[in-house]
C-alpha cells in the first residue's frame, strides 16, 4: 500500500500480468466446467453490474491495460482511506494502536472512495444456456439471484432434499448461488447451464446421480 508504486516497473508489471493470465486459465479456460460460471454470471447480471464478470478480469482487458493505468488505479483505491485494519487475539489495545500508528500513520490517507451501489439485479424470465466442452460428464446447473447479505429483514430458509440445498445470501448488492448435478451418460459430453428464478421445490436427483455444490 505504501511502497508498491515506487517499486513497480514495466518488467515487474508484465510478469505479474502473466501470473494473473495463467491463474485465469487454470481456474476457467483449462478447468473442467470452468466456462459455466462465466456464462451464468453474464446471464444473471446486466453488463453494467459488477457481478456480470469474474473478479479476475477479462483476458482482453488484462492484455490491454497499461502501467500508467495500474498506477492510477492503485492511487485511487489502495490507500488507508479505503482500507480497514483488523486486530485480533490476546493483545493490549493501547500497545496495538501504538504499533499501528508506528507502522501506518505516515502513509498518506488518500482520496475518499465512493461506495459502489449498482441497481439491484432482476430476472424477468427464465434463461437457459447450453455449453459444449471437453468434459467427462454432462452437468446441469441451476442458478438464481439471492437476497443481499446485509439486507434489512431478510428471511433465509434452508431446506434439504437428498443432496439439494437452497442458496445462501451473497454480497451486499445481491448475489447468486448455484447447485449442480453430474450424471454418467454415453451421449456426447455437454455442459448445460440454466439460470432463472423458480418457485417450485427442488426435486430429488435421479438414481445413480452425483450432486455437488459448484459455487462456494
Amino acid at each position: 500500500m505504501a511502497f508498491l508504486l515506487p517499486a513497480l516497473t514495466e518488467a515487474k508489471f508484465s510478469n505479474q500480468r502473466d501470473v494473473v493470465l495463467n491463474e485465469r486459465r487454470q481456474n476457467y479456460e483449462n478447468r473442467p466446467y470452468g466456462l459455466a460460471p462465466m456464462a451464468m454470471l453474464a446471464a444473471l447480471f446486466p453488463p453494467d453490474h459488477p457481478y456480470h464478470w469474474t473478479t479476475i478480469g477479462e483476458i482482453a482487458d488484462l492484455q490491454a491495460v497499461q502501467l500508467d493505468e495500474v498506477r492510477q488505479f492503485f492511487s485511487t483505491y489502495y490507500h488507508p482511506a479505503n482500507a480497514s485494519l483488523a486486530l485480533a487475539g490476546d493483545i493490549d489495545a493501547d500497545e496495538a494502536l501504538a504499533l499501528a500508528r508506528r507502522y501506518f500513520e505516515e502513509i498518506p490517507p488518500g482520496p475518499p472512495v465512493a461506495p459502489v451501489s449498482p441497481a439491484p439485479a432482476r430476472l424477468d424470465r427464465e434463461a437457459r444456456l447450453l455449453l459444449e466442452d471437453r468434459v467427462e460428464l454432462p452437468r446441469l446447473y441451476l442458478s438464481w439471484i439471492s437476497a443481499a447479505m446485509f439486507a434489512t429483514a431478510t428471511r433465509i430458509s434452508i431446506s434439504r432434499r437428498t443432496s439439494w440445498r437452497t442458496a445462501r445470501p451473497r454480497a451486499c448488492t445481491g448475489g447468486w448461488s448455484s447447485s449442480s448435478v453430474s450424471r454418467p451418460t454415453c451421449r456426447p459430453h455437454r455442459t448445460r447451464a440454466r439460470s432463472g428464478a423458480s418457485s417450485r421445490s427442488p426435486r430429488r436427483p435421479l438414481p445413480g446421480t452425483r450432486s455437488r455444490r459448484s459455487i462456494r
